[in-house]
């Protein structure tokens, strides 16, 4: 039972109180409290059953835990420093409208230089297949030329040799 009792002091302990009194302990109000720190282990010294292993180590708890503080209350503003920065606010949006601005005309410039550098290579392509088809068409022509003399050829030495015998 006294075991219980010290856990369940602990545990009221971690809790901590809404207020800066001095936590009153319900169960034993004569003992003092304690902050716990867990230490986990991977696989320390001591092993428990689910194979993680962890140590409490008590220190006196703290009294007084520190407060937030507020941030210090500004003095109230004037009209000419609302004014100033409200030019202040409107100079940032137009800086950052123009540095929009200033990268969609970049990207435009880059689009418009990558589209004009494939019409390019795209007509240097074309002009390039052009050249190869003229040429294999002129090839193509001498060799039916020769191949239409070489037949004229051959009849003219079969009407030559038929006009002998």
């Amino acid at each position: 039972m006294s075991t219980a009792c010290n856990w369940l002091s602990l545990f009221l302990c971690l809790r901590g109180t809404s207020n800066n009194k001095k936590a009153i302990h319900q169960i034993h109000p004569n003992q003092r409290s304690f902050d716990a720190v867990v230490v986990w282990k991977g696989k320390g010294l001591q092993k428990s059953t689910g194979g993680v292993a962890y140590d409490y180590i008590l220190k006196p708890a703290a009294d007084n835990a520190p407060k937030i503080s507020s941030p210090p209350k500004d003095k109230p503003l004037t009209h000419d420093e609302i004014f100033e920065k409200l030019q202040k606010a409107e100079a940032r949006r137009q800086s950052l409208e123009a540095q929009k601005l200033e990268f969609v005309a970049k990207e435009k410039q880059r689009m418009q230089e990558a589209l004009m550098k494939s019409q390019k290579e795209e007509e240097e392509k074309a002009k390039a297949a052009q050249a190869k088809l003229r040429r294999s068409m002129e090839i193509t022509k001498e060799n039916r030329e020769l191949q239409i003399m070489s037949l004229q050829e051959k009849l003219r030495e079969h009407v030559s040799v038929g006009c002998i015998v």
